[in-house]
């Protein structure tokens, strides 16, 4: 039987001044843990319109004319040494700031939405979030336009991360 074809994905983290948006999500996985929204690819959707698509329905309050968006990277996974996926991945940085008809921290179909500042999210004492934003986000933050950053992120069959490697 042949190997099911890799998946893609989007991931995208909404900032304002020094603070993300994150989704600590209530079904896995990464459930119970902070990261950002996003999620599958449609056929022949293209990974802009599939990150456009997946903040307005998990956010409910951010269309494209509300923020800044720049292609930062792509992560690829691996489960013991297969590729499985492909994330593309965007920051997006908000207008201005969030509504104010709307309240922090907001539960959605999908988890708890909440900006969280950026250090917080980094602090090395952080068990809260998923494991491999500590690598990516600075990384991210810092691409240049245009020059995105790529990954590869190993997981072991239990689904256990192993490593998380910026690729040159």
């Amino acid at each position: 039987m042949a190997a099911a074809p890799p998946r893609e994905y989007t991931l995208c983290f909404i900032t304002h001044g020094s603070t993300v948006l994150l989704l600590n999500r209530l079904k896995a996985p990464w459930m119970g843990c902070w990261n950002g929204v996003g999620g599958k690819m449609e056929p022949g959707e293209t990974p802009l319109a599939c990150a456009h698509r997946e903040v307005e329905e998990e956010t409910y309050d951010y269309t494209p004319d509300t923020y800044a968006v720049r292609a930062t990277g792509r992560m690829r996974w691996t489960v013991s040494g297969t590729h499985v996926g492909t994330c593309h991945m965007f920051l997006l940085e908000l207008h201005a700031p969030p509504p104010a008809s709307r309240t922090y921290p907001l539960l959605t179909a999908e988890g708890v939405l909440l900006f969280h500042p950026v250090t917080w999210v980094l602090h090395p004492d952080n068990t809260g979030v998923v494991a491999n934003l500590r690598v990516l986000i600075p990384a991210l933050m810092d691409a240049a336009p245009t020059a995105p950053v790529d990954f590869v992120c190993d997981y072991d069959d239990a689904g256990n991360a192993l490593s998380t490697t910026r690729l040159a």
